[in-house]
């Protein structure tokens, strides 16, 4: 519960910097994942935290505001990629003419361009799980899907990964 300002978990009152200082961390994983730009994500992290201040959600438990704001931070970075200012930005030359193979080698490197450009569906889910380590169950509640439905979009992040990968001599080339 929120008054004046303060969320109440357990009759235990957190002050708006406290709630900002749990969850920036995890808030600014997702928007720097998303966007590859430490201005724009940023931008976005404060976008995520106006929208808590002003919205001052109901909450429940830790894990409920925890879910509250995975949902807006990925509804928060869709946002910005289907925006009018985004589109009418212009692209970086070099990036769009660079080949898979001058890409370094480091696979990491690669894989995580593949995850920025996925689908929302299967991006959502490869970062919740991976870069911010939640279980399928916790993924799940926080993008209120079925726990199947998050196991087969994960499963199939995990073959376009790889499929790319291998298409591009990536996977398994050291030598």
């Amino acid at each position: 519960m929120i008054c004046e300002g303060k969320v109440y978990m357990s009759n235990k009152p957190q002050s708006f910097e406290d709630v900002y200082y749990t969850y920036k961390s995890m808030v600014s994983s997702i928007c720097f994942t998303y966007t590859k730009n430490l201005l724009d994500a940023e931008d976005l992290i404060q976008d995520v935290f106006m929208r808590y201040y002003l919205k001052q959600p109901h909450v429940v438990s830790a894990d409920h505001l925890k879910h509250w704001f995975i949902r807006v931070t990925l509804n928060v970075c869709k946002d910005y990629y289907k925006s009018s200012w985004k589109k009418k930005v212009q692209l970086d030359e070099e990036r769009i003419h660079r080949q898979p193979q001058e890409y370094p080698l480091e696979e990491n490197h690669y894989i995580f361009d593949l995850i920025s450009e996925m689908e929302y569906i299967y991006k959502d889910v490869v970062i919740l799980f991976y870069y911010e380590n939640l279980s399928i169950k916790d993924i799940s509640k926080a993008l209120l899907k079925p726990e199947h439905t998050i196991k087969k979009r994960l499963e199939r992040a995990r073959h376009l990964i790889k499929e790319s990968l291998e298409r591009n001599k990536i996977y398994g080339s050291k030598d």
